[in-house]
């Protein structure tokens, strides 16, 4: 099965995705937010997709949701959980229920509540592995808040040890925030690195997360009031208004850099001894050049060659100014990946010191 997969990481850590079969085109939105529904669109309409469904994880209270102009705009039908007190949704989907995306292409729901009563994760496989979007259920090193309204710490020790805990340790997960810059992980990776995996019971577990001390703004509850409606007349246009975890993941500090000069040797020395030198920008950024002897491997896309990743040498990333492969970089070291190279300044920098540019 060959996907197409784009992660939108928005202002206050917002985390939303598009994935789509790439035969039929046919295409999911998870978590959107209304404030970024023109990039959204812009990306359906230049991979000419058909979005099928948009998805919410859970009724937000950090943000606006969105799914209700991609409803009306793209005719996707709206999705959540059928534990859900949102108006929104033409689907509400019970534990364990697949939505079928294609033939042979579907997602599973996995009832995962704490965070919020209707908060339910979605699992999909593909020939790489599989992966799981948990929405605000787990996080890189975190876990959600669970002191909004009709949150449960005791549900969400049972959805993060016995639900999302007992999937593969080599399922990706996909949260639905990120303050820390990283990417995506795995089950394994968060079992044990994570310190809200790492409690001896359920009782010292919901100790701890009632001590989070996270501040609430005082327009949370106009969020989830807008996002409980079937269609809201506003429209707005502001981000992310509060947190929704206490923990950020600290970056690896000994991440190996190297100058647009040194990264023009290691192409010349290293090409042909089992290296990868990737530009991690979207393919439509490669219209202003690239690179020569690099390969385009979108940011979005790179757990799903973690088998190539791994087998390589060295793993030299680059990207338009070096920030994106930055948070690359810190992504796959985290995960054990100790061969990581980031090419500061990235293409601008390579083109800045007038070195040899290619375009198609």
């Amino acid at each position: 099965m060959e996907l197409i997969f784009r992660q939108f990481r928005s202002e206050g850590g917002c985390n939303s995705f598009i994935f789509a079969d790439a035969k039929t085109r046919q295409a999911c939105i998870i978590d959107p937010r209304a404030d970024e529904v023109d990039s959204y669109e812009s990306f359906v309409h230049s991979r000419k997709l058909d979005v099928r469904y948009a998805i919410d994880t859970h009724t937000h209270a950090d943000h606006y949701s969105g799914t209700h102009l991609i409803a009306d705009r793209l005719g996707a039908a709206i999705v959540m959980s059928a534990q859900t007190k949102s108006a929104r949704p033409s689907l509400k989907l019970k534990d364990g229920q697949t939505l079928e995306l294609s033939s042979g292409f579907a997602i599973e729901a996995l009832y995962t509540p704490g965070h919020t009563p209707d908060s339910v994760s979605f699992l999909f496989r593909g020939d790489w592995g599989s992966a799981v979007f948990t929405g605000d259920t787990l996080f890189i090193g975190s876990s959600g808040r669970t002191d909004f309204p009709e949150a449960d710490a005791s549900e969400q020790y049972e959805s993060i040890y016995n639900r999302l805990g007992k999937l593969e340790d080599s399922t990706w997960v996909l949260p639905g925030h990120d303050y820390s810059n990283l990417l995506f992980s795995t089950i394994g990776c968060e079992k044990k690195t994570n310190p809200h995996y790492l409690f001896a019971d359920k009782e010292a577990f919901v100790r701890m997360k009632k001590t989070e001390a996270l501040e609430v703004s005082g327009v949370v509850p106009h969020i989830v009031e807008f996002n409980l409606h079937s269609k809201p007349s506003n429209r707005p246009r502001s981000g992310a208004h509060t947190m929704c975890s206490s923990g950020c993941v600290a970056a690896d500090a000994t991440m190996a850099r190297n100058s647009v000069a040194e990264f023009s040797e290691a192409l010349r020395a290293e090409k042909n001894r089992g290296a990868l030198f990737l530009d991690v920008r979207e393919p439509e950024e490669l219209k202003m050049g690239f690179i020569p002897g690099t390969e385009n491997l979108p940011l979005s896309e790179l757990f799903m060659h973690w088998r190539e990743l791994q087998s390589a040498s060295k793993v030299y990333i680059t990207c338009q100014r070096g920030n994106r492969s930055q948070f690359a970089a810190q992504t796959l070291m985290r995960l054990g990946l100790r061969h990581v190279v980031n090419v500061d300044g990235g293409f601008l920098a390579w083109a800045a010191a007038q070195l040899p540019i290619q375009r198609s």
